[in-house]
């Protein structure tokens, strides 16, 4: 048989395709258009998947009709493999898209995270919770807390999520509890507000941060968001030793890292519970784990008083009394209550964190653009005012301030009038600065304009080391 032969430069160029494009076997050798645009508060559902290669810089896209819904959540939702491959425009920064294709009929989420950087101390990174996004994910057999739409699960412990499934928005579970709940929704992120302040910003999903090799201590700055409430070993050994190192936190979440997340492959849930230990879904319940309070500077606190319900809250005439004994002015009344307590009080306007706000002693600020949503992490005060030993014992000698307070529902203190928790905190990791905002809501404020939110953030930045461009 004569031997055909093919010229070496025409192997080289096929070799550099087929190195290019790093597609498995099984994956369509056409590469889809697809186009790119910011989420929207609209944006609630999806029904494709695209999975992001931080590594190869490149999506792996499913589009809507090869999904194959699973009939047990364990099972996944397409065939492994079973994508097209798609790299994106030369330039294109990281972030969070809606990537759509097929002709507008595939609309998927996509975090494009940037590539592994060894570039040190250069830059600041915004970590993407899109575990928490995964948590609260209602597509079909529900997410941590429900089976389906107003059915609640038995045990959320014992649940294990897909991350190989679409995204729905669109409700959590609960719209009497959960009537509003911006923290889940991909717009509501810091991401176009710092990159108009500040150069070189990087975005990571926090799934890949677990996939890749990516170094927290590279960078300047930590951002995180929302409501980041759940950790893998992995990111939290990894942001607590680069805080510990001298890289700075701001901490925009609230309820940040207090679950613990185990990860096996594309399979996400909690350490096995057992009589001995039936909460270690949380951080600090098992043997040898510790709590993120020493690196936040905060505590998970629970609801902002009044804030979940849909109708004003019921105030009681003592209970008016107490709030007004601890700090409340008397302009507050049972009838205008439910709004003002959507804000936050400035302790110390003194502190440089508050310049250029306009803000006294005594005001209150975020009311309008109801920054305390849902959950807020921050300091338990006592009775008087100081703050809790219990918390101090925990926390240790690090020097701490707490700059703002707000509220929070009466059910948190054992006392009965615990009301206040302070928040806008400094303190320090190690060699790392730390701000902790506190509520679940303060992106919301970023993203709606909130100028007072806003310029408290930039004052944070320059407290941590940044150099902003206004």
């Amino acid at each position: 048989m004569k031997k055909r032969f093919i010229p070496g430069v025409l192997v080289a160029a096929m070799t550099a395709a087929l190195l290019a494009l790093g597609a498995p076997a099984n994956a369509a050798s056409t590469e889809p258009t697809v186009t790119l645009t910011s989420p929207t508060a609209d944006d609630f559902d999806f029904n494709a998947i695209a999975t992001w290669n931080p590594k190869k810089q490149e999506a792996c896209l499913y589009s809507a009709s090869q999904l194959k819904p699973p009939t047990e959540s364990k099972e996944p939702w397409v065939a492994p493999g079973d994508c097209k491959l798609w790299r994106p425009a030369a330039g294109t920064q990281s972030g969070i898209y809606v990537a759509t294709w097929d002709s507008g009929k595939s609309r998927a989420l996509l975090v494009n995270s940037a590539e592994p950087t060894t570039s040190k101390r250069k830059r600041i990174l915004v970590m993407v919770p899109d575990y928490t996004w995964q948590a609260y994910d209602l597509v079909k057999n529900g997410n941590f807390y429900f089976d389906e739409v107003g059915k609640k699960s038995t045990n959320f412990s014992d649940r294990k999520l897909n991350l190989f499934r679409p995204m729905n928005f669109n409700t959590v579970g609960d719209q009497v509890n959960y009537p509003a709940a911006p923290q889940l929704y991909p717009f509501s992120n810091p991401i176009h507000f710092l990159r108009s302040h500040l150069e070189n910003v990087d975005v990571v999903s926090e799934s890949n941060f677990d996939e890749a090799e990516y170094d927290l201590g590279n960078y300047r700055t930590v951002v995180l968001y929302g409501h980041d409430e759940y950790w893998t070993a992995n990111f939290k050994s990894g942001l607590e030793k680069a805080v510990a190192d001298g890289t700075s936190l701001l901490n925009l979440s609230g309820n940040t890292g207090y679950r613990k997340l185990v990860r096996t492959g594309e399979v996400i849930g909690f350490d096995p519970t057992s009589p001995e230990h039936p909460r270690t879904s949380r951080w600090g319940d098992s043997p040898n784990d510790t709590t993120s309070l020493k690196l936040l500077g905060a505590t998970y606190l629970g609801e902002p008083f009044a804030k979940r319900q849909l109708k004003p809250v019921k105030v009681s005439p003592r209970m008016l009394r107490d709030l007004w004994r601890d700090g409340l002015p008397a302009s507050v009344t049972r009838r205008n209550i439910h709004r003002v307590l959507r804000g936050m009080l400035v302790k110390d306007a003194s502190n440089p964190l508050f310049a250029g706000t306009g803000l006294k002693s005594g005001d209150f600020f975020g009311t309008d653009s109801k920054i305390l949503s849902i959950e807020l992490d921050g300091i338990p005060e006592a009775p008087n005012g100081s703050i809790d030993p219990e918390f101090l014992a925990k926390f240790g000698s690090t020097p701490i301030a707490a700059l703002a307070e707000s509220w929070v529902n009466a059910r948190v203190g054992a006392s009965g009038r615990a009301w206040r928790a302070g928040q806008l905190i400094e303190t320090t990791f190690g060699k790392g600065k730390v701000f902790t905002a506190g509520p679940i809501g303060w992106t919301g404020g970023l993203v709606s304009g909130d100028q007072t939110v806003q310029r408290i953030t930039l004052n944070a930045l320059k407290y941590l080391g940044e150099e902003t461009l206004d």
